[in-house]
């Protein structure tokens, strides 16, 4: 009777060691599965980041480009007012330059005149004088 209850025991013992390694395997593969699913959750979710990741360094270095592109035109903007700029000074600076010429010219004939109309003057004042 005692062995039977034993064997009893140890059946029921195998028994329930045995659905217990049922469940267990079961909750393992449930386990295994979750884990891949998270994995693959994670690895697509690695993909996206790195694909958006890639547009805004691709968008920033456009921006940067465009920046850039757009530095250059003001530079070669303000190189041609400069260069205007200076033209037009020379052309003035000519010009006052010319003017100040002809108007050294002018007053080197007018005190050459008057130099003249002196002397003649002078010379018919004398002219005059020796015939008092």
């Amino acid at each position: 009777a005692r062995k039977e209850v034993q064997a009893k025991l140890v059946k029921l013992n195998e028994e329930k060691g045995y659905g217990l390694r049922i469940e267990l395997s079961r909750e393992k593969k449930l386990r295994d599965e979750g884990e891949e699913r998270r994995m693959r959750v994670l690895n697509e979710e690695l993909v996206r980041l790195a694909e958006e990741a890639e547009i805004e360094r691709r968008n920033r270095e456009e921006r940067g480009d465009n920046i850039f592109k757009k530095l250059m035109e003001e530079v070669a903007r303000l190189q041609g007012v400069l260069v205007n700029e200076r033209k037009m000074r020379e052309q003035m600076e000519s010009s006052m330059l010319k003017m100040l010429e002809d108007v050294c010219t002018r007053l080197q004939t007018d005190i050459s005149q008057q130099r003249k109309e002196r002397e003649s003057a002078h010379s018919l004042s004398r002219l005059s004088c020796t015939a008092c």
